[in-house]
This record gives structure tokens, C-alpha cells and sequence, in this order.
């Protein structure tokens, strides 16, 4: 429910994305959790399909806020 995405530019041929959501009070998220991913792309947009699967779990925390 919500959250925000953040990208990091191309560094050394290696990119990075991480989304943050927010869970609706009352919502316990349970593992383990499943990534799937069909393509990867390289800088210069040349893509390669596959089919690759990571099974992990990821234990709750408090949210981590940058501060002002």
C-alpha cells in the first residue's frame, strides 16, 4: 500500500533499484518470498531473456528513514 522507488545510475556496468512499501497495519508478511526474474539489461539496452528463480526469506525490522 504506497511506497517509493529509488534508482542508482550506472556504475562500473553495475545498476541497482530498491522499492520500499508500506505494509497496512494489521499485516504480518510471511516468507519465504520468491524472485523471479525473465531479462536482465545491460547499459547499452542489449537484452538477455532467461529464467532465473531465488527463494529467500527476509526477517521484519523497524523501516529505515533517511533523516532530514
Amino acid at each position: 500500500d504506497g511506497g517509493i522507488g529509488v534508482g542508482d545510475a550506472d556504475a562500473r556496468g553495475v545498476t541497482a533499484t530498491l522499492f520500499g512499501f508500506t505494509v497496512p497495519n494489521g499485516t504480518t508478511p510471511d516468507g519465504p518470498y520468491t524472485l523471479e526474474v525473465t531479462s536482465v539489461m545491460t547499459a547499452a539496452f542489449e537484452m538477455t531473456r532467461g529464467d532465473w528463480t531465488f527463494t529467500f526469506d527476509v526477517p521484519l525490522g523497524q523501516a529505515w528513514r533517511r533523516g532530514p
